[in-house]
């Protein structure tokens, strides 16, 4: 895996994922396993693209509180 891994990545992953378990000669023990994988590389995702967001919330948060109050609490500054 890249050091530098992206949501364009992810998003290839998922889709990766869907197809594997969507192929019609995967079956019994096979099948349940590779669901399992694409119920985890789901949830991993799940919480890549929520720290994301809150990592986009505190940018978001941090430019529109420097442009309002020049008093920034520490752990916001970059």
């Amino acid at each position: 895996m890249s050091e530098k891994q992206n949501l364009g990545d992810l998003n290839g992953y998922l889709f990766e994922a869907l197809d594997t378990i969507s192929n019609p000669d995967l079956s019994g023990d096979e099948l349940a396993r590779e669901i399992d994988r694409a119920r985890t590389v789901s949830k991993l995702a799940q919480s890549i693209i929520s720290n994301g967001n809150l990592a986009l919330r505190a940018a978001e948060f941090k430019d529109e509180a420097l442009s309002s109050h020049p008093d920034v609490p520490k752990m916001l500054e970059g």
